[in-house]
């Protein structure tokens, strides 16, 4: 299941035109920005009720980027929070990368899916 969600989730973002990878490129072989990285963030959702627990991977999406680009980050994030529901967007300098870094979190909690 995991494998054909993350399979899902980087068929929707290479479809807005992006070039991206899983967890990270090999050094020195990452394209200029823009791109994506994604991957399950260390975290995710458990939720109990003293006889039952759900478990829910959380996913990471990083855009880096040399400078903002609004429609970008406009449309990754509509696309995400139509595909996966709610979106946590953080952003942030890499000074290593000399680039900026949308980073977005989210669980598979569309409403259609359950």
């Amino acid at each position: 299941m995991i494998a054909e969600s993350m399979a899902r989730l980087y068929k929707l973002l290479t479809g807005l035109g992006i070039k991206g990878t899983h967890q990270a490129y090999p050094k020195g072989g990452a394209p200029a920005p823009p791109f994506f990285v994604y991957d399950l963030d260390a975290g995710g959702e458990v939720f109990a009720d003293g006889s039952n627990w759900c478990e829910t991977p959380r996913y990471r999406v990083q855009l880096l980027e040399r400078q903002m680009d609004a429609d970008l980050e406009q449309r990754l994030s509509n696309a995400l929070r139509d595909e996966y529901g709610p979106v946590l967007v953080m952003e942030d300098w890499v000074e290593s990368e000399h680039s900026r870094i949308v980073s977005y979190y989210f669980t598979d909690t569309h409403p259609e899916r359950g």
